[in-house]
């Protein structure tokens, strides 16, 4: 490393451990800094998880987030990346509370979609069900690029202070977090097949394949069976701008 790199590290080591200021710097000036840095970490992070933060109380989440800051390494230099940086960190923690990654996941889809660098064009050509239907191989779903998924086995979305925390319950809750048109964060409520459809769809498939590859998934369900249910859905989903049209696939030669 570098002579600069050698005195970067050796501040970043300090203000992260606690230890001395480095390089003769006046001590009390360096905790002034330190204190800084920190709370503009936490900052970011508290507004991402309002709702995690204070089921969680004052004293634990700052002690979560003093540990973040000691211990992860945030790769990315951009401001807005710290929050799922201390997502990902917090899942890998084997003493957090069953509850907590779930709902932090939740409250950090809708940064996600805020932040997401794609433009929402709802411009393209709606086609008419009846012509997909009679060529269902050769269309491709155009979904909002911007679209965010969720499923979690409790219901994140009834979380609320002074309320008890729910449990899981056996079932499986789906999310659509999305951008639309006027640039508002959208949430919306789905089943884990729906949620499971969209994601196929999101790899390119046609509305045929991915209903094939759905059907693999639920025993004794075909995807002639699913087709027309699909495309109904389809249709409802381009009125929320969680879909926003069709575009011919491009079929391979030969």
């Amino acid at each position: 490393m570098t002579p600069l790199q050698d005195y970067q590290h050796a501040i970043a080591k300090a203000l992260r451990d606690g230890g001395e200021a480095p390089f003769s710097l006046e001590e009390a000036r360096f905790a002034v800094y330190r204190r800084l840095v920190f709370n503009n970490l936490s900052s970011f992070v508290d507004q991402c998880f309002p709702i995690a933060s204070a089921l969680l109380g004052t004293t634990q989440w700052r002690h979560l987030c003093e540990q973040f800051f000691r211990e992860s390494q945030c790769h990315s230099p951009l401001f807005k990346d710290i929050p799922e940086t201390f997502l990902n960190w917090v899942e890998e923690r084997p003493d957090k509370p069953a509850w907590l990654h779930d709902l932090m996941h939740y409250e950090w889809l809708e940064l996600a979609a805020y932040h997401h660098l794609a433009d929402v064009n709802d411009t393209l050509e709606r086609v008419e069900t009846a012509l997909i239907d009679e060529a269902y191989d050769t269309w491709r779903v155009c979904l909002n690029p911007t679209l965010q998924f969720g499923l979690y086995p409790r219901p994140v979305h009834l979380f609320a202070m002074g309320h008890p925390i729910p449990d899981a319950d056996g079932q499986w809750y789906g999310f659509l977090v999305f951008r639309t048109t006027k640039h508002e964060v959208k949430f919306h409520s789905v089943n884990a097949t729906t949620l499971q459809l969209l994601q196929h769809l999101q790899h390119d498939a046609s509305v045929w394949r991915a209903c094939q590859m759905l059907s693999q998934q639920l025993p004794g369900t075909s995807a002639d069976s699913l087709l027309p249910h699909t495309l109904e859905l389809l249709g409802k989903l381009m009125q929320d701008q969680i879909v926003l049209g069709y575009q011919k696939r491009i079929m391979a030669a030969g």
